[in-house]
């Protein structure tokens, strides 16, 4: 039993090197977005490291700012890598695999600034791992390319017409 599958074209588009044009001019945008959002974040981290080393208290706003920054460069440069032509549609699936991580990660850091040493003993002593900057930088970077992977081309069954024989 054979399938085939054809494509219907469609009158309304425009023209492909038009698109593919708009398409890289996108990518170019988000590409130096994410260089900007992350230029933002580190910043945002001196300033946080500043007031951590005179007050010698973390301050939890100031961490979330250069991490939220730091993630919405890793999502606009997600978006960049894998920007599809067409339309989108939104799979959580995909977030949730691979953002679970980097998020539990975030949150425990989070848990340790607000808590400090009265950090409920179930949550485990990992802080050696999070206290330099790499590992916060690289984990919130990867949560917002775990969140651009959740888009993904919707599929359109009224463009093709399958033929089964």
């Amino acid at each position: 039993m054979a399938t085939v599958v054809t494509e219907e074209p469609t009158p309304s588009e425009p023209s492909s090197r038009r698109k593919l044009d708009l398409l890289w001019v996108l990518r170019l945008i988000l590409v130096v977005g994410a260089l900007a959002l992350l230029w933002l974040a580190q910043h945002r981290y001196e300033v946080w490291q500043e007031r951590y080393s005179s007050e010698f208290k973390p301050n939890v706003e100031l961490w979330l700012e250069w991490v939220g920054l730091a993630v919405l460069s890793g999502l606009a440069f997600g978006l960049a890598a894998w920007l599809p032509s067409g339309r989108l549609s939104y799979r959580w699936g995909r977030v949730l695999l691979l953002g679970v991580f980097p998020l539990l990660a975030l949150v425990h850091f989070a848990l340790f600034l607000q808590y400090g040493q009265d950090l409920p003993s179930f949550l485990g002593d990992y802080v050696w791992f999070y206290m330099s900057l790499g590992p916060q930088f690289a984990l919130a970077v990867m949560l917002g390319v775990a969140i651009a992977a959740g888009f993904a081309p919707s599929e359109r069954t009224s463009s093709a017409t399958t033929v089964t024989g």
